[in-house]
């Protein structure tokens, strides 16, 4: 009965976690998530989105490495599957942050655009691009002399967003 118990769900999903094992990581937290008994700390909400987010990046990462494989309509169709994976985390993450933001909230959600930046394109990828730039000032505004990470994160956003806009409106010349 214990090890049906939330927190101890959540204890063992968070383990997994710090080893980068979000796989098995996820399956606690959601177990965590559904417990009736015991409690259940909102980080395993956050921690669950931010592993599926983990889990798409590295579902993407796997499909670059097999670029030449496979018919473009299922490379595209893997494509839009991850970045729907993603924006689902991202809904998450988005209603609890709403409720009570934290920095750590607006680092993750920071951190989950980038990672849809990475997987999406064009238009998209633009604005997943100034979604990442936004949490990330928000991160460094609601805290400016915790670290210099949200603040980083936020000018490259702003950089490479800058960038990816001016290319395209170079084409369409």
């Amino acid at each position: 009965d214990w090890m049906a118990r939330a927190d101890v769900c959540a204890a063992i999903g968070f383990a997994y976690g710090e080893v980068r094992l979000y796989e098995p990581a996820c399956e606690w937290l959601d177990r965590a998530l559904r417990s009736g008994s015991g409690d259940c700390p909102v980080r395993a909400a956050e921690q669950h989105a931010n592993f599926q987010v983990r889990l798409a990046a590295q579902a993407w990462t796997a499909l670059q490495g097999r670029a030449g494989e496979g018919a473009p309509a299922q490379r595209e169709a893997r494509r839009a599957e991850l970045a729907e994976r993603i924006e689902s985390a991202l809904f998450q993450l988005d209603a609890i942050n709403t409720r009570a933001p934290t920095v750590e909230r607006l680092v993750l959600l920071g951190s989950a655009c980038k990672r849809l930046a990475w997987v999406q394109q064009g238009r998209p990828r633009v604005e997943a691009l100034l979604n990442m730039a936004q949490y990330y000032r928000e991160a460094h505004d609601f805290d400016p002399d915790e670290d210099v990470y949200a603040f980083v994160n936020w000018a490259i956003a702003c950089c490479v967003a800058a960038g990816s806009i001016a290319c395209s409106r170079a084409r369409r010349r």
